[in-house]
């Protein structure tokens, strides 16, 4: 399942610090829009959201959810450890992962991102992830997944 998933339902036992730009599916969607009708022939536009951190975004989904964050911060190095065993058992035993190594690595790395073009050039403006998530979670329920 996704990771708003996996959170909502209180299966993330740990939590990673790291940067991260979250943004709702639906703002990229109207920023193509707005890119093809008001962008200029050759520029590029970030659609991102906000600049924030994986902490923020796992207490906030718990908030919403009605669950307990994670008390225990773990590091990338001792995650991508137990990240690559368990791929590895997962892999033996024909079993999803936890938690795939490929997220640990985009914690890792992170990032935070200017917007500031898309909102200059296109009128380009994320909405409040809250709603996003509140949506999200509300729609996984909805359909039995959390």
């Amino acid at each position: 399942g996704t990771l708003v998933v996996k959170i909502a339902r209180g299966e993330i036992p740990v939590m990673l610090d790291g940067k991260l730009n979250a943004v709702d599916v639906q703002d990229v969607a109207q920023g193509q829009i707005a890119a093809m009708k008001l962008g200029k022939i050759g520029r590029r536009y970030i659609l991102g959201g906000h600049n924030t951190t994986t902490a923020q975004v796992i207490h906030e989904i718990c908030r919403l959810a009605g669950v307990r964050a994670p008390l225990i911060r773990v590091p990338i190095s001792l995650a991508l450890s137990l990240c690559s065993l368990d791929e590895f058992l997962s892999h033996r035993f024909h079993k999803n992962p936890k938690l795939p190594i490929l997220g640990v690595r985009f914690v890792q790395y992170g990032q935070h991102l200017s917007i500031a073009k898309a909102q200059n050039e296109l009128g380009y403006q994320p909405h409040d992830m809250a709603d996003c998530y509140q949506k999200a979670i509300g729609w996984f329920r909805k359909i039995g997944y959390c």
